[in-house]
């Protein structure tokens, strides 16, 4: 008896272990208008070099796009580059227990505007000053490592 006891302490340990561990895999949801894409790397400063959408979506005809997804020590983007407008405006909800960073991109991963949403907090972003054609997109990732996750729109 004494022997099983340990065994499953010890299975339920290696379990927690597992669960708890800062470097989780990533997921997303890909539903059409649904979704972001994981990009993996050893490295937290390569995230940014690889990973852009393929996709385009344009909210003008469109209309708003929704998104969420969860990562660790992954940064996660949106699956689409968005055009039609000159003024976008994202709101997101950090759905976790960790603060996350969002930031938008135009199509050269020049960085047009960053924001930090503590856990379990919303926030909203706008970017003024696109061009109809110009390729936005969005990228979320948290500095630490830690789990993460949330889920927005943006108009």
């Amino acid at each position: 008896m004494n022997k099983t006891v340990k065994t499953f302490t010890m299975i339920i340990l290696c379990i927690m272990f597992f669960y708890t561990s800062p470097i989780q895999p990533a997921f997303a949801h890909d539903n059409a208008g649904i979704g972001v894409s994981p990009t993996i790397t050893e490295d937290y400063k390569n995230t940014r070099e690889t990973g852009t959408p393929g996709k385009e979506w344009n909210i003008q005809t469109k209309g708003k796009y929704v998104y969420e997804g969860a990562g660790g020590t992954l940064a996660l983007y949106t699956n689409y580059y968005f055009t039609g407008k000159t003024s976008y405006f994202t709101l997101t909800r950090n759905t976790g227990s960790n603060p996350i960073i969002v930031e938008a991109y135009t199509t050269g991963k020049k960085v047009l505007k960053r924001i930090t949403i503590p856990a379990n907090h919303m926030a909203s972003m706008t970017i003024n000053g696109m061009k109809t054609n110009e390729k936005l997109y969005l990228g979320f990732h948290n500095q630490n490592g830690y789990w993460y996750s949330f889920a927005g729109h943006i108009r």
